[in-house]
């Protein structure tokens, strides 16, 4: 069985995946799909009223 793995980063506790990616050395589609199977925590960015989804 295999042990989890810790990631550390010294850039804040939040980045873009673009930066993620840039950072671990992984391609942006890998993060990406880490992401969707929920092996890597994410947050949205809060949307402001003025913003507009569309």
């Amino acid at each position: 069985m295999s042990e989890p793995i810790s990631i550390t980063l010294k850039f804040g506790p939040w980045v873009t995946i673009e930066r993620y990616a840039e950072i671990s050395g992984l391609p942006i589609e890998t993060v990406k799909k880490y992401v969707k199977k929920g092996e890597l925590p994410v947050k949205k960015k809060p949307v402001s009223e003025k913003a507009s989804r569309t």
